[in-house]
């Protein structure tokens, strides 16, 4: 019987990688593709205290999103801060004064949000509502 040199394998077997891949995509890139109100996500300021506002998740909500570098969202769309006017003052027109939502960024400067609350007033909308997001309660206390 003659002895046969053993033949090494070399390749790599990505099979796991690709499992942990898949599975890390469906942690993280599924949820963020979720619609939220207004269309756009953003990690909101956490509060002790908040309150529930039902009218934000409503599908005529006017609800503006401030991101953390200062672009505007009306709805699920980018707008500019004089196509934001426009475009409240196009939503309300013939209507009673109605609510708009701001959704900010944590890490958003106050001179962006500052834009967004002028364009507001320039529609003629003195309603102003902040989301927040509540904060979770530990056990302990």
């Amino acid at each position: 019987m003659r002895h046969r040199p053993s033949k090494l394998i070399c390749r790599i077997e990505v099979s796991g990688f690709l499992a942990i891949l898949l599975f890390f995509f469906f942690l993280f890139a599924i949820p963020a593709a979720v619609s939220h109100p207004g269309g756009v996500f953003v990690d909101m300021p956490k509060v002790d205290h908040s309150i529930s506002l039902l009218g934000a998740s409503r599908d005529d909500a006017l609800v503006i999103t401030v991101l953390r570098d200062g672009q505007l969202f009306f709805g699920p769309e980018i707008v500019s801060l004089d196509e934001l006017t426009n475009k409240l003052r196009e939503r309300t027109k013939g209507h009673k004064p109605r609510t708009v939502y701001i959704k900010v960024d944590v890490r958003c400067k106050y001179v962006a949000v500052e834009g967004a609350l002028e364009s507001v007033r320039a529609a003629g909308i003195e309603k102003v509502a902040f989301l927040t997001t509540p904060r979770e309660r530990s056990g302990l206390l």
